[in-house]
Order: C-alpha cells, then sequence, then structure tokens
C-alpha cells in the first residue's frame, strides 16, 4: 500500500522524547496492533457467549429464518448475521453458536478498522507514544467491547466510516494517491461498505464526496483531477452500490422500508407542536397532519420525548406525494408561527448528542427464545451488565464513551484546525455529517450507537490533523 510520507513533530525537552520516530511499529504495525487489540478483547468475547442481542438484529435474523425479508434494515448486513445464525442451526445444530461466529466476524472487521488506524500513523511516522495511547483508547472505552459484542449493523458500519476516514483523509490532501490502483479499488470497496452497512450510509458518502470534490478542484484548479476525484469520491462507489442493492433486494422480494424512516425529526416536532397546542391548529393545517400520521388524538398519545418511533410508525405507506407536500407546507407554516415550539422540541429530541452529563451508556437486554442469554455459566449476561454500567460511571471510562464529550471535542478540534489554517480540517467533514444524522435518528437517550462512528474515528482525525503536514511527499 501507497500512503502519503513524513510528518515532522518540532519540541524540546521531555517533548522531545515523546516524539521520536516510531520503533516498535516500523515493521508489522498492522499484525501486532491486531493481535493486541485481539488479545485485550477476547475476554469480553468469551464472557458474552454466544453475545449480547439488540432488538434491530432480532427482526433481521427472523427475516432469513423465515425468508420474508424487509428493506428497513440493510439486507446485506440482515443476510450476513441471520445466515450466520441459520448456518450454526444447520451444521452445529446451535443458532447460539451461529450468533457467536456473527459476533466474533464484526468484532474481527472492527479490530481491522482500528488496526489500519495504527498501521497508516506508524506509515507517517507519528511518534510510538501517541500511536500507544491511541491503543489504549481502543482497548480501554468501554462502549468498544459493549457493542462489538452485540450483534448490531452499526458495529461493521463503524469499521468501514474509520476505514473510510484513512483514505478520504489521505486522498484530500493527495489526490494524487486516487491513481494508485489498489488504493482506488480499495476505497470503492469500503465507499460500498460505508453504504451497504447501514441506511444512513448513503448521505455520508454522497455529502462527504461533493465536499470533498469541491475541495480538490479548488486546490488543484484541474479539471482533469476533478473528474477523476468526481469518479473515485462518488460515482463509482454510489452506481455500484445502488445496482447491488437494486439486484439484491429484487432477488430477495424485499419489502421497500418506508419513506416515514427518514423523517424522525420533523415528526417529533409536529406530535409536540400538537401536545401544546391542542385545539388551535388551523382546520387545513391539521388535515395536512393528518393526510401523514393519522388521527390528532392518536399522534398525541404517541408522542415520546425520548423516541420519535412510536409517532413514525404511524406513517402511511400509503401517503402520496402531494400529501407529503401538504404536510411539509403545514410543517413549515407552523414553525413560522411558533419557532420557539420547534426550538423546544428539536432540543428535547437531541440534546443528548450535546450534553456531556447525560448518561448514554446501554448493555442491551433483549430476550430471545431463539438464542440463549449468558450460556458460558448462569448470569454471565448480567455481569456484563453490570460491569458496563460501573465503568460508565468510573472516570475516566465513562468520560471516554461519553458522546457529549465527543461532541465537544469535535467542535474543539474544527475551530483549532480553522484557527491554525490547517488544510487537514476539511477532513473532518464525514465527522460533522455523521452529527447531523444523529440529529435527525429516532433517539439518542441510550442509544450511543448512533454516534459510534464518530467516537471511534475522532482519534484517528486528531493525530491526523495535529501532525499531517500538507506538503509532504509521497512514500
Amino acid at each position: 500500500m501507497v500512503l502519503s510520507g513524513d510528518s515532522t513533530v518540532s519540541g524540546k525537552n521531555s517533548f522531545s522524547v515523546l516524539c521520536k520516530s516510531s520503533s516498535f511499529w516500523n515493521k508489522n504495525a498492522f499484525l501486532k496492533a491486531f493481535l493486541i487489540l485481539f488479545i485485550c478483547y477476547l475476554p469480553f468475547l468469551v464472557l458474552s457467549y454466544p453475545g449480547n442481542l439488540c432488538y434491530d438484529v432480532i427482526g433481521q435474523i427472523e427475516q432469513v429464518l423465515n425468508h420474508s425479508y424487509s428493506a428497513h434494515h440493510p439486507l446485506l448486513h440482515s443476510l450476513w448475521v441471520g445466515g450466520l445464525v441459520s448456518l450454526g442451526g444447520k451444521f452445529f445444530s446451535s443458532y447460539d453458536t451461529g450468533l457467536f461466529l456473527y459476533v466474533l466476524s464484526q468484532t474481527f472487521l472492527l479490530l481491522l478498522s482500528f488496526s489500519a488506524v495504527v498501521f497508516y500513523f506508524a506509515k507517517i511516522k507519528i511518534p510510538d507514544f501517541f500511536i500507544n495511547m491511541l491503543l489504549l483508547l481502543f482497548i480501554l472505552t468501554p462502549i468498544y467491547t459493549n457493542l462489538t459484542t452485540t450483534a448490531l449493523k452499526d458495529v461493521p458500519f463503524t469499521a468501514f466510516v474509520v476505514l473510510y476516514l484513512i483514505l478520504y483523509s489521505d486522498f484530500c490532501l493527495h489526490p494524487e494517491n486516487t491513481t494508485v490502483p489498489s488504493l482506488h479499488l480499495l476505497f470503492a470497496f469500503v465507499q460500498i461498505g460505508v453504504i451497504c452497512m447501514r441506511n444512513n450510509g448513503l448521505p455520508l458518502v454522497v455529502l462527504s464526496g461533493i465536499v470533498a470534490v469541491i475541495w480538490i478542484l479548488v486546490k488543484t484548479k484541474k479539471m482533469s483531477v476533478f473528474l477523476r476525484c468526481t469518479a473515485s469520491f462518488l460515482l463509482e462507489s454510489l452506481i455500484i452500490s445502488q445496482l447491488f442493492l437494486l439486484l439484491l433486494g429484487n432477488g430477495l422480494h424485499a419489502e421497500k422500508g418506508s419513506k416515514g424512516e427518514i423523517f424522525s425529526l420533523p415528526f417529533q416536532q409536529t406530535a409536540y407542536y400538537l401536545t401544546v397546542t391542542e385545539g388551535q391548529i388551523p382546520e387545513d393545517e391539521l388535515k395536512s397532519i393528518e393526510n401523514i400520521l393519522g388521527d390528532e388524538e392518536t399522534i398525541r398519545e404517541r408522542y415520546d420525548v425520548t423516541i420519535a418511533d412510536p409517532v413514525k410508525a404511524l406513517y402511511k405507506k400509503d401517503a402520496s406525494l402531494d400529501d407529503l407536500t401538504g404536510y411539509f407546507g403545514a410543517y413549515l407554516k407552523s414553525g413560522i408561527k411558533h419557532p420557539y415550539i420547534y426550538a423546544r422540541a428539536f432540543l428535547l429530541h437531541t440534546y443528548g448528542w450535546f450534553c456531556p452529563s447525560v448518561t448514554n451508556e446501554i448493555r442491551y437486554e433483549t430476550d430471545y427464545e431463539t438464542i440463549g442469554r449468558g450460556t458460558l455459566f448462569a448470569n454471565a449476561d448480567k455481569l456484563m451488565i453490570f460491569l458496563y454500567r460501573f465503568a460508565n460511571r468510573t472516570f475516566p471510562f465513562g468520560l471516554l464513551e461519553n458522546i457529549g464529550f465527543v461532541f465537544w471535542g469535535l467542535l474543539f478540534l474544527t475551530v483549532f484546525g480553522l484557527a491554525y489554517g490547517k488544510k487537514s480540517t476539511i477532513t473532518i467533514t464525514p465527522h460533522w455529517i455523521g452529527f447531523l444524522v444523529c440529529l435527525a435518528s429516532p433517539c439518542f437517550f441510550n442509544h450511543p450507537r448512533y454516534a459510534l462512528p464518530i467516537l471511534a474515528g475522532l482519534p484517528f482525525s486528531y493525530l491526523f490533523i495535529v501532525f499531517t503536514k500538507e506538503d509532504r511527499k509521497n512514500v
């Protein structure tokens, strides 16, 4: 793999000791990092056998076992987790074994991405001290072992996002690296992985890619480079992934996902608006809302400040484009007349993403009769629940996985990069797009998994922006 080269770090006295060139990581950095991480994660995998379950993944497993598919969850991931569970039942007479194989595979993928970060920084000669601190973060942050031992789509999605960040960042500063065939193909594969592992991966790749190609055009002022990067950052992965997902969906006769899935935030604002302004809404606006979400009283009853799913489930799948247009017309009118109500609804729905005082820890406690829980020994699952709740309330472990703290860390890095005029600040773009996706997600309370890609990728961005020299040569 050809990646961009040298970084130079200046400093004196004790700091200069920290900034010596890599020694331990000079050779076989990827393999060393992977083995260290796997050894540290292995006890958690064993204690969690066959693996913890998120309620979303139960539905995905059922799709495969019952041969009835839906694009509500990523089809490729459903085939992956459900297929391994099904194989476990067929070849080992144990669905538990199948689930453990899946948990093992998603753990391998996340550790591979973490190891790739170490490899990249070793390649550009980041000092050992900082690589070691990075590795400690990957080992000691509780949410990583918590979620890698839990079957859910966010773990492989995060792994692909971290890999995407590495290549995206390097290509933004060095668009000439897109001409390296191995890197070009790897970038396309990683982008397809981001898009296929989670439904919100598509806007992440599209919006980040648009920013990147505009940045590269301004930077190089060469149309040939712009066109090549447009293909690399956008067209290739989009065309391949959408064609693949279309063929997969048609081949499985999968039910299409609801359009209402992307409207969590406006639906929550509408429900809150109906709740606090009962009986004061003009008849035409109310009719437009009911054409999409049904009866006013039912909407008010379903409103839950912590999660959008109850209201979102009211969305009428047979609603026409005119109905949607009418709804958003009423939505905008209400927002103009009562901006404070909308702002309050927004904050009630999202404040956990940027408030460090909110406890984001969760160990999913979902029962599924097909697969056992805590089967290694009696109450093993309860031990893991206690462990992660204790860690979340213990400094510094709780801080390391606090999503509100991560947001302020992202904001600080952005301001730092802009203040010092660092061109590499552009590479933060995927984090901000990911954060906007979090704001539009169904909830924040007890679901830090939505922000896992930001949490896992931010340490990479810190070291990349602080240590990268934009004028370095290729190695």
